[in-house]
């Protein structure tokens, strides 16, 4: 019942402008985000920026581009998802069971779904703040928060409307260490008439169709299970630490299927390479269909 999911939602219109904001807490980037939706096959998706245009047709014969090739990755690449598929998909990881808590925040009461055995927990935190969480209304299941302490994540949804029987958040905030790095606000929320293909016509400069593994990073899915590397003792011996940097392939199904190492300290490459296949992630979909996925991951190692 939150955003848009797309099992069951009618045709849609929106239309939201984003904010993005360095650690300093200055404005680097800012746009907009549009989209015409008639079904996961038949869409009109574009972004509009300063220095950014990005257009993708949905139809029939494909999906094809017009303007910058590249996909979203970073905090653009997370707007659409904070709009149209809130809810994290905490609760998909079959290896994985929810408890319920009730929270306090700022004098406001929650019922949140904690993900209690994940993997992805911090040690030596309070037990409540150690574990990713959603929290909703207490009397509606409208989500207003998510938090992932393994990423040093959160996310607010403020100013929720309803539209065709679901909760849309018209403002949204994202956080990573403490400070705000993107809000978007949803100007415009419209049914739109479910008959006529004409908007999902490619542009005449638009290149496709788009097919085959795409290249990503960490902000185009969501993590459902994240080992931990076991500590070489040989690298603790000789007082090594530090990050390894690899390039990981996610298969269709979400598993880790290719793992090259890109750099990192020699000792602790191998213990980063196997707790990386390990990884389990949320299978990336493109019109609908799973495809594969290259993107970066970093794997660090501290004696501290």
């Amino acid at each position: 019942m939150n955003g848009f999911d797309e099992s069951g939602a009618k045709s849609w219109h929106i239309r939201a402008k984003y904010e993005v904001y360095d650690t300093d807490g200055d404005n680097v980037d800012s746009g907009v985000y549009e989209e015409i939706w008639k079904g996961p096959k038949r869409y009109r998706r574009s972004y509009t920026g300063p220095d950014f245009t990005q257009t993708d047709y949905a139809s029939a014969k494909g999906l094809y581009r017009s303007g910058n090739q590249e996909w979203l990755k970073g905090p653009v690449g997370m707007v659409r998802r904070l709009v149209v598929e809130p809810f994290d998909y905490l609760g998909s990881d079959p290896q994985t069971s929810l408890k319920r808590k009730i929270r306090n925040f700022n004098q406001m009461h929650f019922v949140c779904l904690v993900k209690a055995n994940s993997t992805m927990q911090i040690i030596r935190a309070p037990e409540m703040e150690a574990y990713p969480q959603d929290c909703l209304d207490p009397d509606k299941p409208i989500l207003r928060m998510a938090l992932r302490p393994g990423f040093s994540q959160g996310v607010i949804w403020n100013n929720t409307a309803l539209f065709q029987g679901r909760f849309v958040a018209r403002d949204i905030k994202f956080s990573q260490f403490g400070k705000v790095m993107l809000t978007i606000h949803l100007e415009l929320i419209e049914e739109v008439a479910a008959e006529g293909d004409e908007p999902f016509v490619p542009a005449a400069e638009a290149k496709g169709p788009l097919v085959g593994r795409i290249q990503g990073d960490m902000s185009m899915t969501n993590v459902l299970n994240a080992a931990r590397p076991v500590y070489p003792a040989v690298a603790q011996e000789h007082h090594v630490q530090g990050k390894v940097t690899m390039q990981v392939t996610v298969g269709k199904d979400g598993s880790v299927i290719d793992v090259k190492v890109l750099s990192g300290p020699s000792l602790l490459q191998d213990a980063a390479v196997e707790a990386a296949r390990k990884w389990r992630f949320e299978p990336m979909r493109v019109m609908g269909d799973a495809v594969e996925m290259d993107l970066k991951l970093e794997i660090g190692f501290n004696l501290t």
